[in-house]
């Protein structure tokens, strides 16, 4: 007989698999921003992994070049090895930062269409508001014009009337008192969206131009593994310049 196990939900979500270097995040892979203190860790975790690689084979690059034959397969291949770390670590770094930058540009226009379609709601509390005021002002004035009634026979009448009246007016009192709180959180809330607007602008181009400074270094190490192994080859070059020369012979007489 089968044993069968009730399996608990996960309150985890699952992880989507990292986006390959370069691609730009697609709205289904965009995290939330209640995530945003882990955005594209897988990305950034292996950009970190090949930074670190490149850092070493730098750092031992002139000591395995000096004990080397330069001119030899093995030069070639650590210096081509050593270029190649470089550029990967850089377009991982790129690759993040993009979809950073993409990230915080989704986030700026979903809060943009947040606060345009809130505008209507301020819009009814505010008509609210301003008609409870006015129907508060008239009961306000019905009142005291009871409490004028000058007549001893209007007394019992007048009474039964106050009774009422001032059971409407603390309806609409509190009624007026809500319609200003909800003003209130509402100006609150679009402040809120506003500061968050505000830091997703911030985000979007800080990462954009970390991703421009990311793409200017590529270009700074491309150069620069390149002037490496041109040196290498005209040191070579320069090791092979004796050409035989043959002796010049002229028939004789």
């Amino acid at each position: 007989m089968t044993k069968i196990v009730n399996q608990q939900p996960s309150d985890q979500p699952e992880s989507a698999p990292p986006a390959e270097p370069g691609a730009s995040p697609t709205p289904q892979d965009v995290p939330t921003h209640r995530q945003a203190h882990g955005l594209f860790v897988p990305e950034r975790r292996q950009a970190e992994s090949a930074d670190s690689r490149w850092q070493s084979l730098q750092d031992n690059l002139d000591e395995t070049l000096s004990s080397a034959d330069l001119c030899g397969a093995d030069a070639q291949q650590v210096l081509t090895e050593t270029k190649d770390a470089a550029l990967r670590a850089l377009a991982l770094k790129a690759s993040y930062l993009q979809a950073m930058a993409g990230f915080w540009s989704q986030q700026r226009r979903a809060i943009e269409t947040r606060r345009v379609d809130r505008a209507p709601n301020r819009s009814e509390i505010v008509g609210l508001l301003d008609q409870a005021r006015r129907s508060l002002e008239d009961i306000q004035r019905r009142k005291a014009e009871l409490e004028q009634a000058g007549t001893a026979n209007q007394v019992a009448v007048n009474g039964n009337a106050l009774d009422s009246i001032q059971a409407l007016l603390t309806r609409k009192q509190k009624e007026v008192t809500i319609l200003e709180q909800a003003a209130l959180h509402f100006d609150d809330a679009q402040s809120t969206l506003q500061e968050r607007l505000k830091l997703a602008r911030d985000q979007a181009t800080r990462a954009s131009d970390l991703a421009q400074l990311v793409g200017s270094e590529s270009l700074l190490w491309q150069a620069y593994y390149d002037s490496r192994q041109f040196r290498i080859e005209l040191k070579c070059d320069q090791n092979n310049v004796y050409i035989h020369e043959f002796e010049t012979r002229m028939p004789s007489r």
